[in-house]
């Protein structure tokens, strides 16, 4: 992931500048890593429903799609948007991550979409709740749109570490695999809700 857009132009960017500075570094990790698309997000609120039908998230080179155009509409959200590179997985032999959990919880409060290399989740978790028990089956990163503060919970609903407290824009990714089990919930032990975009990656 990497942050677009020269500091020396506040707020004045440009979607040819942001692009221009987005093939640049494309380029600069040679072959090796090929763009499936990026998804373009919102930082002041997830999409509402009626948004979503309007609003394009996943920005690839598909016939017919006018990125700069996208990127533009972006551009005019307000509160901002990050832009996420998903890239394609390297020749090789596939994950065989199980793609079913038995564990009711869902990774995340609202599916805003769902394609061949991604699932992205909006998750709403307010002051002084625990969002429910839930197992992650793919790598995944989670993107705090606002700052806030969580403790894990095990499978047993016990804390397991002290409270973190993270910034806004922060994120972590967190590799997944098919050695252990990825099951743990969260309390939000802060005055704000905790707001972030959860991008499982599927491929």
């Amino acid at each position: 992931m990497w942050l677009l857009g020269s500091p020396s132009l506040g707020g004045s960017h440009k979607v040819s500048d942001l692009l221009l500075e987005d093939e640049q570094l494309s380029r600069q990790l040679g072959t090796a890593l090929r763009p499936a698309g990026r998804l373009l997000l919102p930082l002041a609120a997830a999409p509402s429903p009626d948004q979503l039908a309007s609003l394009r998230l996943w920005v690839d080179s598909t016939a017919g799609v006018d990125v700069a155009d996208c990127w533009e509409d972006a551009l005019q959200q307000p509160g901002g948007f990050v832009a996420v590179t998903v890239f394609k997985q390297p020749e090789g032999p596939r994950r065989t991550l199980s793609s079913v959990s038995n564990v009711p919880g869902s990774v995340g409060t609202r599916l805003l979409l769902s394609n061949e290399h991604v699932n992205l989740w909006d998750f709403h978790v307010p002051s002084l709740v625990s969002c429910e028990l839930h197992e992650h089956l793919h790598p995944y990163v989670f993107f705090n749109r606002t700052g806030c503060k969580t403790r894990g919970l095990n499978e047993e609903l016990q804390p397991t570490g002290p409270v973190t407290s993270f910034f806004a824009c922060e994120f972590r990714c967190v590799e997944v695999n098919e050695k252990e089990k990825h099951v743990h919930a969260f309390q939000n032990p802060g005055k704000a809700d905790v707001k972030q975009y959860i991008i499982e990656f599927v491929a």
